[in-house]
Protein backbone atom coordinates (compact mmCIF):
# COMPACT_ATOMS: atom_id res chain seq x y z
CA UNK A 1 0.00 0.00 0.00
CA UNK A 2 1.63 2.94 -1.15
CA UNK A 3 2.45 5.67 2.14
CA UNK A 4 0.18 8.66 1.58
CA UNK A 5 1.79 12.23 2.90
CA UNK A 6 1.28 13.18 6.51
CA UNK A 7 0.84 16.31 5.74
CA UNK A 8 -2.67 16.01 4.48
CA UNK A 9 -3.94 14.93 7.40
CA UNK A 10 -2.89 17.70 9.86
CA UNK A 11 -5.49 20.06 11.09
CA UNK A 12 -4.97 23.38 12.20
CA UNK A 13 -6.28 24.21 15.17
CA UNK A 14 -7.52 27.28 16.55
CA UNK A 15 -6.36 28.95 20.13
CA UNK A 16 -8.91 29.69 22.30
CA UNK A 17 -9.13 33.48 23.14
CA UNK A 18 -9.71 33.88 26.47
CA UNK A 19 -10.04 38.08 26.28
CA UNK A 20 -13.57 37.08 24.79
CA UNK A 21 -17.28 36.37 27.22
CA UNK A 22 -16.75 33.46 27.72
CA UNK A 23 -18.56 31.08 30.29
CA UNK A 24 -15.21 30.15 31.75
CA UNK A 25 -12.65 31.97 33.61
CA UNK A 26 -8.88 31.78 35.07
CA UNK A 27 -7.79 32.56 38.57
CA UNK A 28 -5.06 35.16 38.79
CA UNK A 29 -3.53 35.91 41.91
CA UNK A 30 -4.18 39.58 42.87
CA UNK A 31 -0.55 39.70 44.39
CA UNK A 32 1.96 38.37 41.73
CA UNK A 33 -0.33 37.93 39.28
CA UNK A 34 0.21 34.34 38.84
CA UNK A 35 -2.26 31.91 37.62
CA UNK A 36 -3.91 29.69 40.02
CA UNK A 37 -4.34 25.81 39.52
CA UNK A 38 -7.46 23.91 39.94
CA UNK A 39 -5.96 22.30 42.99
CA UNK A 40 -5.87 25.17 44.80
CA UNK A 41 -9.02 26.40 44.60
CA UNK A 42 -11.66 25.88 46.85
CA UNK A 43 -14.83 26.11 44.57
CA UNK A 44 -17.34 25.65 47.59
CA UNK A 45 -16.20 28.37 49.84
CA UNK A 46 -14.37 30.42 47.06
CA UNK A 47 -11.00 30.83 48.92
CA UNK A 48 -7.90 30.49 46.06
CA UNK A 49 -3.92 29.78 47.63
CA UNK A 50 -1.46 31.23 45.48
CA UNK A 51 1.61 28.50 44.79
CA UNK A 52 4.11 31.37 43.96
CA UNK A 53 3.94 33.58 47.17
CA UNK A 54 1.36 31.61 49.09
CA UNK A 55 -0.92 33.96 50.11
CA UNK A 56 -4.60 33.16 50.91
CA UNK A 57 -7.84 35.19 49.02
CA UNK A 58 -11.13 35.04 48.15
CA UNK A 59 -12.86 34.78 44.32
CA UNK A 60 -16.16 35.04 44.68
CA UNK A 61 -16.29 38.16 42.34
CA UNK A 62 -14.40 36.75 39.55
CA UNK A 63 -17.04 33.65 39.58
CA UNK A 64 -20.19 36.04 40.20
CA UNK A 65 -21.04 36.06 36.45
CA UNK A 66 -20.80 32.22 36.06
CA UNK A 67 -23.28 31.74 39.28
CA UNK A 68 -25.30 34.24 37.94
CA UNK A 69 -26.02 32.85 34.41
CA UNK A 70 -29.31 31.15 34.41
CA UNK A 71 -30.80 28.37 32.24
CA UNK A 72 -33.06 30.01 29.25
CA UNK A 73 -36.21 28.10 29.63
CA UNK A 74 -38.22 26.67 27.08
CA UNK A 75 -39.84 28.79 24.70
CA UNK A 76 -43.81 27.72 25.44
CA UNK A 77 -45.79 27.71 22.32
CA UNK A 78 -49.66 29.12 22.64
CA UNK A 79 -51.58 26.00 24.05
CA UNK A 80 -55.46 25.30 23.40
CA UNK A 81 -57.80 27.68 25.29
CA UNK A 82 -55.48 30.89 25.34
CA UNK A 83 -56.72 33.51 23.19
CA UNK A 84 -54.29 36.91 22.79
CA UNK A 85 -55.54 40.23 20.83
CA UNK A 86 -52.92 42.66 20.55
CA UNK A 87 -53.96 46.56 19.70
CA UNK A 88 -50.93 49.20 19.27
CA UNK A 89 -48.99 48.64 22.56
CA UNK A 90 -52.05 46.93 24.23
CA UNK A 91 -52.61 42.96 25.33
CA UNK A 92 -55.21 41.26 25.93
CA UNK A 93 -54.91 37.62 27.23
CA UNK A 94 -58.26 35.30 27.96
CA UNK A 95 -58.43 32.38 29.73
CA UNK A 96 -61.44 30.45 31.05
CA UNK A 97 -62.59 31.31 33.94
CA UNK A 98 -61.42 28.43 36.56
CA UNK A 99 -64.80 26.82 38.28
CA UNK A 100 -65.04 28.19 41.56
CA UNK A 101 -65.14 25.72 44.98
CA UNK A 102 -68.41 27.46 45.86
CA UNK A 103 -70.47 26.64 42.31
CA UNK A 104 -68.96 23.28 42.17
CA UNK A 105 -70.24 22.33 45.91
CA UNK A 106 -73.65 24.41 44.79
CA UNK A 107 -74.31 22.05 41.89
CA UNK A 108 -73.51 18.96 43.33
CA UNK A 109 -75.34 18.86 46.85
CA UNK A 110 -77.99 21.68 46.44
CA UNK A 111 -79.89 19.57 43.95
CA UNK A 112 -79.55 16.80 46.45
CA UNK A 113 -81.57 18.59 49.08
CA UNK A 114 -84.06 19.63 46.85
CA UNK A 115 -85.28 16.39 45.96
CA UNK A 116 -85.05 15.76 49.61
CA UNK A 117 -87.11 18.52 50.09
CA UNK A 118 -89.27 17.79 47.33
CA UNK A 119 -90.09 13.87 49.04
CA UNK A 120 -90.52 15.21 52.18
CA UNK A 121 -93.02 17.45 50.78
CA UNK A 122 -95.31 15.32 48.90
CA UNK A 123 -95.26 12.25 50.95
CA UNK A 124 -95.48 14.49 54.26
CA UNK A 125 -95.98 17.77 53.63
CA UNK A 126 -94.33 18.82 57.00
CA UNK A 127 -92.39 21.51 55.28
CA UNK A 128 -93.52 25.06 53.54
CA UNK A 129 -93.62 24.80 49.77
CA UNK A 130 -91.21 27.79 49.78
CA UNK A 131 -88.54 25.63 50.89
CA UNK A 132 -87.87 22.47 47.73
CA UNK A 133 -89.10 25.62 45.06
CA UNK A 134 -86.27 27.80 46.74
CA UNK A 135 -84.03 24.76 46.35
CA UNK A 136 -84.95 23.90 42.57
CA UNK A 137 -84.14 27.16 41.40
CA UNK A 138 -80.78 27.34 42.92
CA UNK A 139 -79.94 23.75 41.57
CA UNK A 140 -81.27 24.71 37.95
CA UNK A 141 -79.22 28.51 38.01
CA UNK A 142 -76.39 26.32 39.45
CA UNK A 143 -76.43 23.79 36.12
CA UNK A 144 -77.08 26.84 33.85
CA UNK A 145 -73.90 28.39 35.20
CA UNK A 146 -72.07 24.98 34.67
CA UNK A 147 -73.20 24.77 30.73
CA UNK A 148 -72.73 28.50 30.22
CA UNK A 149 -68.94 28.40 31.92
CA UNK A 150 -67.41 28.70 28.50
CA UNK A 151 -68.70 32.30 28.01
CA UNK A 152 -66.91 32.59 31.48
CA UNK A 153 -63.58 34.42 30.91
CA UNK A 154 -60.73 35.88 32.60
CA UNK A 155 -58.90 38.85 31.50
CA UNK A 156 -55.54 40.08 32.27
CA UNK A 157 -55.59 43.30 29.63
CA UNK A 158 -52.39 45.55 30.01
CA UNK A 159 -51.45 48.89 28.47
CA UNK A 160 -48.84 50.99 29.57
CA UNK A 161 -49.71 52.00 32.58
CA UNK A 162 -51.45 48.93 34.13
CA UNK A 163 -52.14 45.26 34.20
CA UNK A 164 -55.79 44.89 35.32
CA UNK A 165 -57.51 41.08 35.99
CA UNK A 166 -61.07 41.55 34.50
CA UNK A 167 -63.41 38.37 35.53
CA UNK A 168 -66.88 38.38 33.44
CA UNK A 169 -68.93 37.42 34.62
CA UNK A 170 -67.70 38.77 37.96
CA UNK A 171 -69.27 36.67 40.25
CA UNK A 172 -68.67 39.01 43.31
CA UNK A 173 -64.98 39.65 42.30
CA UNK A 174 -64.06 42.90 41.61
CA UNK A 175 -61.47 44.01 38.87
CA UNK A 176 -57.74 44.71 40.40
CA UNK A 177 -55.54 47.03 38.83
CA UNK A 178 -51.76 47.23 39.23
CA UNK A 179 -49.51 49.77 38.05
CA UNK A 180 -47.11 48.07 35.63
CA UNK A 181 -43.74 49.79 37.25
CA UNK A 182 -44.78 47.95 40.93
CA UNK A 183 -44.45 44.26 39.15
CA UNK A 184 -41.37 42.92 39.90
CA UNK A 185 -41.80 39.11 38.71
CA UNK A 186 -44.42 36.55 37.35
CA UNK A 187 -44.26 32.77 38.67
CA UNK A 188 -46.16 29.73 38.68
CA UNK A 189 -47.05 27.78 41.96
CA UNK A 190 -49.17 24.35 42.62
CA UNK A 191 -49.17 20.86 41.47
CA UNK A 192 -50.74 20.23 38.21
CA UNK A 193 -54.03 20.59 37.42
CA UNK A 194 -54.22 23.15 40.35
CA UNK A 195 -51.61 25.69 39.00
CA UNK A 196 -51.70 29.34 39.57
CA UNK A 197 -50.50 32.34 38.14
CA UNK A 198 -48.98 34.53 40.82
CA UNK A 199 -47.34 38.47 40.94
CA UNK A 200 -45.23 40.10 43.01
CA UNK A 201 -46.04 43.67 43.60
CA UNK A 202 -43.88 46.10 45.01
CA UNK A 203 -45.26 48.14 47.47
CA UNK A 204 -44.75 50.78 50.38
CA UNK A 205 -44.78 48.41 53.18
CA UNK A 206 -42.79 45.92 50.93
CA UNK A 207 -43.26 43.22 47.97
CA UNK A 208 -46.64 40.72 48.10
CA UNK A 209 -47.60 37.88 46.20
CA UNK A 210 -50.73 38.49 44.40
CA UNK A 211 -52.52 35.72 42.50
CA UNK A 212 -53.77 36.40 38.86
CA UNK A 213 -55.23 33.25 38.61
CA UNK A 214 -56.00 30.15 40.04
CA UNK A 215 -57.02 26.97 39.02
CA UNK A 216 -55.41 26.57 36.06
CA UNK A 217 -55.85 23.59 34.34
CA UNK A 218 -52.48 22.20 33.15
CA UNK A 219 -49.01 23.80 33.45
CA UNK A 220 -48.37 23.98 29.97
CA UNK A 221 -51.17 27.33 29.82
CA UNK A 222 -50.08 28.97 33.22
CA UNK A 223 -46.33 28.65 32.26
CA UNK A 224 -47.07 30.45 28.86
CA UNK A 225 -49.09 33.06 30.70
CA UNK A 226 -45.87 34.26 33.15
CA UNK A 227 -44.13 33.95 29.18
CA UNK A 228 -46.30 36.29 27.73
CA UNK A 229 -46.64 38.86 30.36
CA UNK A 230 -42.89 39.00 31.37
CA UNK A 231 -42.38 39.49 27.68
CA UNK A 232 -44.71 42.03 27.24
CA UNK A 233 -43.78 44.20 29.73
CA UNK A 234 -39.92 43.34 29.44
CA UNK A 235 -39.40 41.97 32.50
CA UNK A 236 -35.94 39.45 32.96
CA UNK A 237 -37.22 36.05 34.35
CA UNK A 238 -35.25 34.98 37.69
CA UNK A 239 -36.01 32.10 39.81
CA UNK A 240 -38.48 32.76 42.80
CA UNK A 241 -37.92 30.18 46.16
CA UNK A 242 -42.03 29.68 46.09
CA UNK A 243 -42.56 28.57 42.43
CA UNK A 244 -42.26 25.16 40.92
CA UNK A 245 -39.35 23.37 39.42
Amino acid sequence: MKNEPIEQYKVELQEVDLSQDSPFKKICCPSCETDVPADNLNINDKIAKCGSCHIVFPFHHEVADLMDVRKAKQEVIRPEGIDMFYYKDELDITIQQPLLVVEGMIAGFVPVFAAMFIAIYFLKGTIPLALPLVTTLISIASWINLFARRYHKVHIAMDDRHLSIIRRPRKFIKDQHYRINDIDQIYVKGPAGMTSVYMIVNSVQGQKHVKLISSVDSLSKARFIEQEIERHLGIPDRRIPEENP
